[in-house]
């Protein structure tokens, strides 16, 4: 697998959305927020920085390099800098079009109360890296090595055949995760054997950690062929990545209207009314979030160096 790290799909903020891009020489540090990225308190995000070429084609050079330009990392929203690096992250994404490597990905997901951060990078075939940020402690622990003791565990228990057949010769995709408590998470994760062998297996995990940053894997569940997010998680997701971006006005309205719209989807009377609701619910949201994003992303576009 290549030991290039990327990701993604998260979001927010809340002051200083516009603030001035710094820089003016051609070897000064440009620094990127991934603004779908942006913790529900609109304080964080994860972002990048180089102080090489912004070309799109010597970013994806650089990410092969021993030693590359590109950094990832915790950011500060307000003041735009660089809090924490994540050992090994490489992963970019230009404005104002998200023009990013062919082949990697990025996933996030926040805490409800923003103090910890789970993201997860694949590139082709599965995951090459994925770090839990403690925003109290200012720490990241890189756990792509427990994620996947956990998932050959679940293999080994659970889909005994495939584990005598396969071992641990395969590829494995982590996507979706999600904070079920403080101190824990779930995630789903898939293999990939080759393009000639379309055998597979999937587990949702829940890991539980530590503040010392131990893990240790208390639940796993064999998935079938459809491993997408309910209808009720991916509502959360795009409602705690759109709030991040909002200001203090914007924020307070978007709660009182969840407010008033939960009633409406409790009061429904059929089943197949309320999932109506949701789905609208969905898209609504989500029209709005791609709408700040992309605005944030013009606004960075033209703020870069011609």
């Amino acid at each position: 697998m290549s030991k290039i790290s990327p990701i993604v799909r998260c979001a927010g903020l809340v002051l200083l959305l516009f603030a001035p891009l710094h820089w003016s020489k051609a070897d000064e540090t440009k620094l990127f927020i991934f603004w779908e990225t942006v913790s529900p308190d609109g304080k964080y995000a994860l972002g990048w920085s180089t102080d090489g070429s912004l070309d799109a084609d010597s970013l994806a050079a650089d990410m092969y390099n021993e030693n590359p330009n590109i950094k990832n990392g915790l950011v500060n929203v307000a003041s735009r800098k660089m809090l924490l690096v994540l050992p090994g992250a490489e992963y970019w994404d230009l404005p104002p079009n998200g023009t990013h490597p062919n082949h990697y990905s990025m996933a996030t997901v926040w805490s409800d109360d923003s103090a910890s951060l789970l993201a997860i990078y694949d590139s082709r075939y599965g995951t090459d890296g994925a770090h839990l940020v403690d925003v109290k402690t200012m720490r990241a622990k890189e756990l792509i090595s427990d994620l996947k003791s956990a998932f050959y565990q679940a293999v080994r228990d659970k889909a005994a055949s495939y584990y005598r057949k396969y071992g641990k010769e395969y590829y494995i995709g982590f996507l979706n995760p999600w904070f079920t408590g403080h101190d824990r998470f779930e995630v789903s994760g898939s293999t990939f054997v080759s393009k000639f062998d379309d055998s597979t297996v999937a587990f949702a995990l829940t890991l539980q950690f530590t503040p010392t940053g131990k893990f240790s894997s208390i639940k796993s569940e064999k998935l079938g062929d459809d491993l997408g997010e309910s209808d009720d998680r991916e509502l959360n997701r795009t409602y705690r990545s759109l709030i991040g971006l909002l200001t203090s006005d914007e924020r307070k309205a978007l709660v009182e209207e969840e407010r008033a719209w939960i009633v409406q989807r409790d009061n429904a009377r059929t089943v197949p009314a309320k999932d109506d609701l949701v789905a609208a619910r969905i898209q609504e949201l989500s029209n709005r979030l791609d709408s700040k994003i992309d605005a944030l992303r013009v606004a960075d576009g033209e703020k870069m160096p011609k």
